[in-house]
């Protein structure tokens, strides 16, 4: 199973499932398009990691590390592997941010 866009849940609590996980752009109020980051949400390629800036051009360089600073400097985490990705109070944010746990997890019900 590939599962670079999908979490195993029996392994591996999926961020979004806790209700700390966005995913996200940006938009240009003024011709409300999303602003360009070099590739769509979930492409499936190299282009999609937050910091691989090789084959993108500066504008859409500059629109990750926007989006990337705004975000951090509000206490979210970005998962590396996706530029859209952000989180709070989940795993890769308690990763991002060296804490001892996270502040979200999924229920289960017996």
């Amino acid at each position: 199973m590939n599962l670079e866009f999908v979490a195993d849940a029996d392994n591996f609590i999926p961020p979004h499932s806790t209700g700390a996980a966005v995913d996200l752009y940006i938009f240009n109020t003024e011709t409300n398009q999303p602003l360009d980051m070099g590739s769509p949400i979930n492409y499936p390629d190299d282009k999609s990691w937050t910091y691989n800036f090789k084959d993108l051009a500066d504008v859409q360089m500059q629109n990750r590390l926007f989006l990337t600073k705004f975000m951090i400097e509000h206490g979210f985490a970005n998962l590396a592997s996706e530029w859209w990705h952000y989180s709070y109070g989940d795993q890769y944010w308690a990763m991002f941010y060296d804490k001892e746990s996270c502040l979200f997890d999924s229920i289960k019900q017996q």
